[in-house]
């Protein structure tokens, strides 16, 4: 709905949460050893204490509701309940004996209720400070369940997955290796260092997501201490390549980011790490240059205005009512999923033929306003069909020039340019559904089609379902040969640039209240451009990624 949508553009990081402090052994040598290499984010991130225990106001009328706490007495027995926090937990089995909490799954089966040695409340009250700083950092960790008032239980997310000692002796997977870039450029990105040891982490296959097991020993740092902790002899035998992990890091964070400036300068300066950027900048320089895209215009439809229209007007310009003109041929009869579409083509004798759909009316603006996007500022590379708009509820209509050309759906045939501009594009104006069958190639540039899922929040995205299905709708990377983020880096930073222009924004605005966005809905779209370009970096690293698992399974190897 529109009313959702942003209305003022967001930051380009993300934004964390400002709560309680760690003091622990870890954390403290954390600090001492980045001392002010800290990010400033990881320092608002812990430097704000909150009271131990404080539930919140619902928490503390839902325990009071609930008849107040109950807690199990040390260590605790099978099917004893623990309640807290208004709810109520049945411990089930220990998981395992140490000198820390013990720790118990519960029948409910998606919890751990965590019991503190008798005297030893305040390590899980620095693992309750940990676990509140980190929500909403995106560093992956076990959430905060509950918690008792004083101290010495605690509930958390419980987490399945695959232990790191286990995979680090056997070697890692694609995916893990990518995962291992993505927990750095998290960790990076919050301005936070963890207990990285094996024993911490645990790798969530579903989410491919490495995971702390435990948030105590978190605290501020910068990427030195990062990278030394994931740059270790273990995850190099592992199958972590250097070279490789660092592109993957620089993509997520962005090669003109604060944080990759600080990653630069801690590589530079920390002599443990110069084999790492040694590796970075062999890569670079064995790689071909990336693509020169320029963001520039196509001619004006001649005969469409890719505007909103009356009927009147579109039977004037295209000589014939193309509601009632014969004959109609039905286009997509056969596709299942055009449940809020009808798509017919109308070939009067000796008259240009015309397409019309209809369909609702937020449909019909979403198809006008990326029309006029890509006329805009991607004219060098694709063709829109021309089109008006008319308004008439869920009966709205697209009147559009009937293209030529023959889809390719086996390997749509763009150029490295070609797909280049297209991840742009679709990322930044948030096009969904852009498969092979909305692509049409002849003798001109290729023609996109369809853009009802177009102006939506883009993001990045780990842990698909590595279904190649998915790939084939993302145009943009290449399945047969491998995909390089620095391909896509240079166009990244020239559409960051022009977007930020006031003229720029401005003619955005126009476009979409030419296509029948209000004033107020046109700003919100605008905003959803605004945040998508702002991740554009992380989104594409992740689609590069995903993709090319299938180019390497074709026995492409990347370099």
């Amino acid at each position: 709905a529109p009313a959702a949508l942003p209305v003022a553009s967001p930051a380009a990081a993300p934004t964390f949460l400002e709560q309680g402090p760690v003091t622990s052994m870890s954390a403290a040598r954390v600090r001492d050893a980045d001392g002010e290499a800290a990010g400033a984010s990881g320092r608002a991130l812990f430097d704000a204490a909150a009271p131990a225990g404080e539930a919140g106001l619902w928490g503390r009328v839902r325990s009071w509701l609930s008849g107040g706490e109950r807690l199990p007495a040390w260590p605790g027995r099978a099917g004893e309940t623990a309640r807290l926090g208004g709810r109520s937990f049945t411990l089930d089995r220990p998981l395992g004996e140490g000198p820390g909490p013990r720790a118990w799954t519960t029948a409910q089966g998606d919890y751990v209720v965590e019991l503190a040695r008798p005297g030893d409340a305040p390590r899980l009250a620095a693992e309750k400070a940990a676990l509140e700083a980190l929500h909403g950092s995106g560093v992956p960790h076990p959430e905060l369940v509950a918690a008792s008032a004083d101290g010495s239980v605690l509930v958390k997310e419980r987490l399945e997955g695959w232990d790191a000692p286990r995979l680090l002796r056997e070697g890692f997977s694609r995916s893990q290796t990518e995962g291992w870039a993505e927990l750095g450029a998290r960790l990076i990105r919050a301005g936070v260092g963890a207990d990285l040891s094996p024993d911490n982490l645990i790798w969530r296959h579903w989410r491919s997501l490495w995971t702390l097991r435990r948030a105590e020993g978190t605290g501020p740092a910068g990427p030195a201490a990062v990278l030394a902790d994931l740059l270790t002899p273990q995850a190099l035998k592992a199958g972590v390549e250097p070279g490789e992990f660092l592109s993957g890091l620089r993509g997520r964070l962005g090669p003109d980011s604060a944080e990759w400036t600080r990653t630069l300068e801690d590589l530079r300066a920390e002599p443990r790490l110069a084999p790492a950027l040694a590796a970075l900048e062999a890569r670079d320089r064995a790689r071909p240059a990336a693509p020169r895209v320029s963001f520039s215009p196509a001619p004006s439809p001649a005969r469409f205005a890719d505007r909103v229209a009356t009927p009147a007007e579109i039977r004037k310009a295209v000589g014939y009512d193309p509601l009632t003109a014969a004959p109609r041929f039905e286009l997509h009869a056969d596709d299942p999923g055009k449940l809020n579409t009808h798509v017919v083509s109308v070939q009067p004798p000796g008259r240009e033929p015309v397409v019309v759909k209809t369909t609702g009316w937020d449909i019909v603006r979403n198809e006008l306003a990326i029309r006029r996007a890509v006329r805009r500022f991607f004219g060098a590379y694709f063709e829109v069909p021309d089109a008006f708009g008319v308004e008439r509820g869920r009966d709205s209509y697209l009147v559009m020039e009937k293209s030529p050309g023959a889809r390719s759906w086996a390997h749509p045939p763009l150029t490295r340019d070609q797909r280049v501009a297209l991840g742009v594009l679709a990322r930044a104006f948030g096009l969904g559904d852009m498969n092979p069958g909305n692509l049409l190639f002849g003798a001109g540039k290729p023609v996109l089609l369809d853009f009802e899922q177009a102006l939506s929040r883009s993001g990045p995205v780990v842990g698909r379902l590595p279904d190649e299905r998915i790939a084939e709708e993302m145009p943009w990377m290449s399945r047969q040969s491998p995909n390089r983020i620095e391909d896509y880096q240079p166009a990244i930073r020239a559409w960051r640039a022009l977007l930020a222009e006031p003229a720029t924004q401005a003619a955005l605005t126009a476009d979409f209240e030419a296509a029948g966005f209000t004033p107020q809905e046109a700003a919100a779209r605008l905003a959803v451009v605004r945040a998508n370009t702002a991740g554009l970096d992380w989104t594409l690293q992740n689609d590069v990624d995903f993709v090319n698992q299938f180019a390497a399974r074709r026995g492409a190897a990347a370099p």
